[in-house]
């Protein structure tokens, strides 16, 4: 399942913990290059938001993005 994210919640998120996508990237398991891809495309999967919105410290609700 494919997850669309609000990538302002995730940047504005990341940029409190003073964290860069390489270190969000380690932290959740993935090479930095495919948290690039995530932030361009704005999707990732459903396990991928899920760790994403675990490091940021926040509910997967937060980070989604309804269309």
């Amino acid at each position: 399942m494919t997850v669309k994210l609000d990538m302002q919640v995730v940047a504005k998120r990341m940029a409190e913990r003073r964290m860069t996508g390489a270190a969000l990237a380690k932290l959740i398991g993935i090479s930095p290059q495919a948290f690039s891809a995530i932030r361009c495309r704005g999707t990732c999967s459903h396990i991928n938001a899920a760790l994403i919105a675990d490091a940021l410290g926040v509910k997967l609700e937060d980070i989604w993005k309804e269309v």
